[in-house]
């Protein structure tokens, strides 16, 4: 994201190494703070916090290869690329019902993956944070694409061939 630009300035990579070292700092100090708050409420951080993210880490990467199912169905109606209709069509349409299922699965199941009762709050709110991030992510995209279109159309490519990335080593095209 900072070497796209489309974080503020001082969160951008590191001038002369291009490591995101403020955001990696951020998120050091934000993992110290959760399990020091895991500590001080008498929660073991490892027993609880990693049974929560790992369940939703997994929930998310599910949806996520549900949403890439219809994308691929999307992009390939625009250009066919030379594909046949199982690339192209049946396969993402029989993988994203697959993934469907499983991602309702396991929602509908989330207590029993959380190791919570079925009314806890954790069945609903975890899956939230989830909704939020995705939701925060398409809207910075659409600003992105609407206000900043130059950012929008470079997030992915990384550097340019030929930028310089740390002393003396550059960018490369990738083949």
């Amino acid at each position: 994201m900072g070497e796209s630009m489309c974080s503020p300035s001082p969160w951008a990579v590191h001038p002369r190494h291009s490591s995101p070292h403020l955001s990696s700092l951020a998120q050091t100090g934000l993992a110290g703070l959760t399990v020091a708050v895991f500590a001080v409420t008498g929660l073991d951080p490892l027993a609880t916090l990693f049974t929560w993210l790992t369940n939703l880490g997994a929930l998310g990467v599910i949806f996520l290869l549900t949403v890439v199912s219809a994308a691929v169905i999307g992009f390939f109606a625009r250009n066919k690329r030379g594909e046949g209709l199982w690339s192209r069509v049946l396969a993402p349409v029989l993988g994203g019902i697959a993934l469907g299922a499983v991602f309702l699965t396991a929602l509908i199941n989330f207590d029993v993956l959380l190791g919570a009762a079925k009314d806890s709050a954790l069945t609903w709110s975890l899956p939230c944070v989830l909704l939020a991030a995705g939701t925060a992510g398409v809207v910075f995209g659409r600003f992105l694409k609407s206000r900043r279109p130059h950012v929008y159309t470079g997030i992915g490519h990384g550097a340019d061939e030929g930028t310089q990335l740390s002393d003396g080593v550059t960018a490369e095209a990738q083949v």
